[in-house]
């Protein structure tokens, strides 16, 4: 199976069929461009023809997890044209077009069904809509010819010639703003985001408005990938991404305690620091990361005192060192005390013990919570009892059903009266 023709045979091929487009077409079909819908002639093309657009949002994670696998070059895949590249990239999608859900699994669709949407190619014969589909033709294709052969060609509209902007809009309302909570992991709809913000130098609001998102959810996902960039950073595991698609909710967690205005940013990053060692390490934790990260937050005061007096002389050395620094002795300024904390934290040889802090920590503050409700859960009870009463004098009329009220009632004030006896004894 080849994966694309060459430039020069694919532009060819192109001209063959608009040099008789009449004859060619065999229909149209409606394609956004430029914030209008246009009718595009489609036609049927080998199933070897296409390339696989590299530049897809849904694989842009496997791209940065297979150059941190391989120790490649950050350019690795730049060479669109490439048949070794593009048979890698054939690799990604196809672990992208099976599922154990039957509905959601291509293959299965696709051998009992027939091509209905055509392929979306830019003019020199790239994919950008239906990337997945192609691969999937294909696979079928590898797989049984002579049962799957309606898939030796496919159908495609080929699009004019078309700036990158207008193309990555195009991909955006075909994919993403269709399905993207189905196909896309967190990590790739953010570095598609960030990717199209550098390439074209967008603000949150420029792409929220041409992608149709909420700009808050735009900044919230770049920012939440920005944070899972510094903590594969302080791993040595940089563009690792594997490692953090499922802890999702944990740095979104992370994103809305540092997004807490009340911090200084020094405390945000002794927290974030705090937080990163407790997601490195989240086999030490008894319940979900995302339910940890709120209470780290909420007992780092108590973290700190704690590190303070279990590290006296960590911490006085690590004090001393930095006093000595000619920037700060020179202007007559000494560190922060977190600093000193940022640093204890960051001794990899103290991770274990400093751990053992926060768990410790955590514990205290849900012993905490859990003591504030049972102080406040007979108040919180006739509160609520209160409520309920209030509302069935509201309903109260002549048409109510009577039946076991005052039973009910009788009930009601006998249980009163235990509390009103409780609460007078001193």
């Amino acid at each position: 199976m080849r994966y694309g023709y060459s430039l020069p045979e694919r532009l060819n091929f192109f001209n063959d069929l608009a040099s008789n487009s009449k004859q060619n077409s065999i229909g149209k079909w409606d394609v956004p461009i430029g914030g209008s819908f246009e009718q595009i002639d489609v036609y049927k093309v080998p199933v070897e023809l296409p390339k696989y657009r590299l530049d897809n949002t849904r694989t842009l994670h496997l791209q940065e997890q297979y150059i941190f696998d391989k120790n490649l070059e950050e350019d690795f895949f730049s060479d669109v044209e490439s048949d070794k590249i593009q048979e890698i990239q054939h690799g990604f999608l196809r672990k992208l077009i099976y599922s154990t859900d039957k509905e959601k699994d291509l293959p299965t669709y696709f051998s009992k069904t027939d091509q209905t949407e055509p392929l979306i190619l830019t003019s020199d014969g790239f994919v950008i809509s239906g990337n997945r589909r192609l691969c999937t033709y294909r696979e079928l294709i590898d797989e049984d010819y002579d049962k799957n052969k309606r898939y030796s060609l496919v159908r495609v509209a080929i699009l004019p010639k078309l700036n990158p902007e207008q193309i990555d809009l195009i991909e955006d309302y075909l994919e993403q703003q269709r399905d993207i909570k189905e196909h896309f992991s967190w990590v790739s709809r953010a570095l598609g985001y960030r990717r199209r913000m550098h390439k074209f130098g967008y603000s949150h609001k420029q792409l929220a408005e041409l992608t149709g998102q909420r700009e808050k959810t735009i900044e919230s996902l770049i920012t939440r990938l920005d944070i899972a960039d510094r903590y594969l950073e302080s791993i040595n595991k940089s563009k690792n991404y594997d490692l953090v698609i499922k802890d999702e909710f944990a740095f979104d967690e992370m994103y809305k305690c540092l997004s807490k205005a009340k911090d200084s940013p020094i405390r945000k990053t002794a927290f974030e620091k705090l937080a990163f060692l407790a997601i490195k390490n989240k086999d030490s934790f008894s319940d979900r990361m995302y339910n940890n990260i709120p209470l780290i937050y909420e007992a780092q005061s108590l973290i700190h005192n704690e590190l303070e007096e279990n590290f006296e002389e960590e911490l006085a050395a690590i004090k001393s060192e930095s006093s000595t620094d000619e920037t700060l002795s020179g202007i007559g300024l000494f560190p922060d005390p977190t600093t000193s904390i940022i640093k204890l934290i960051e001794n990899a040889e103290m991770e274990e013990k400093i751990l053992e802090v926060v768990t410790e920590k955590i514990t205290e503050v849900i012993e905490s919570e859990k003591e504030k409700k049972r102080k406040s859960s007979v108040s919180d009870c006739l509160s609520k009892a209160h409520k309920w009463l209030v509302q069935a004098n509201y309903f109260a009329n002549h048409e109510t059903d009577k039946t076991d009220l005052l039973k009910q009632l009788n009930a009601i004030e006998k249980e009163t009266e235990k509390l009103k006896s409780w609460v007078s004894k001193k």
